[in-house]
């Protein structure tokens, strides 16, 4: 609730018609992720206290040394004396991630989906790791409508892809965007800004559409 202030008084009321008091609740929400032993992409779209405290984060799992969470450009990993070590100590909903666990697990946690066009974001040319911000899952043309794509930029999941094709579109096997999946994007030569959209239909992922497209080679 906001003001977080505001302290519950049976009977009390606060402010009038001349002066209202504006209040707003927020609804936490949990989010659970199943992860499959080595390397997971993952995104954390709801935001909350606890994505900076790692070690909280991750509390759930059965760590092992040099298991490791990184970043773009940050990293840290669990020590000899299962310590978590290195610069990445906060996360952010606008950047996608890699968690690496030997063994595997589960975790969850707690926090609000706040609106997207308050997490723009900003992607530089070359590669960028990008956090999926919505509540369900996203087609590849509506999840990525704010962006001006040219021919060669680049899109993959853990597992899929697509390409963009100033005659065809999004071109590969990657037709859906997932929540709490991480992506990276790769712009071929340009700057660029992704605004998820703020409320959308969901799209299951048995129900797309297929569309005739030219075949490409599987990317590493």
């Amino acid at each position: 609730v906001t003001p977080n202030d505001i302290i519950f008084t049976n009977g009390d009321v606060l402010g009038n018609s001349a002066d209202p008091v504006d209040i707003k609740a927020f609804a936490l929400s949990k989010l659970t992720y199943a992860l499959l032993p080595g390397w997971n992409w993952i995104s954390f779209p709801n935001n909350g206290p606890i994505l900076s405290d790692i070690p909280q984060l991750f509390s759930d799992l059965s760590l092992i040394e040099f298991d490791q969470f990184e970043s773009l450009t940050e990293f840290a990993s669990i020590n000899s004396s299962s310590n978590w070590m290195g610069n990445l100590d906060t996360v952010v909903v606008e950047n996608g991630y890699k968690l690496y666990v030997e063994n595997g697990g589960s975790f969850d946690y707690e926090g609000i989906f706040e609106d997207p066009n308050t997490h723009a974001v900003q992607l530089d040319s070359n590669w960028n790791w990008v956090g999926m911000i919505a509540e369900q899952n996203l087609d590849i043309n509506t999840a990525l409508a704010t962006l001006d794509p040219v021919t060669g930029d680049l899109i993959k999941s853990q597992k899929r892809f697509a390409v963009y094709d100033n005659s065809f579109g999004w071109v590969g096997n990657l037709r859906t965007l997932v929540p709490q999946e991480g992506y990276l994007i790769k712009l071929n030569g340009h700057l660029d800004e992704l605004i998820y959209p703020s409320s959308i239909s969901s799209v299951p992922l048995n129900t797309l559409k297929s569309t005739t497209q030219p075949a490409l080679a599987s990317l590493n």
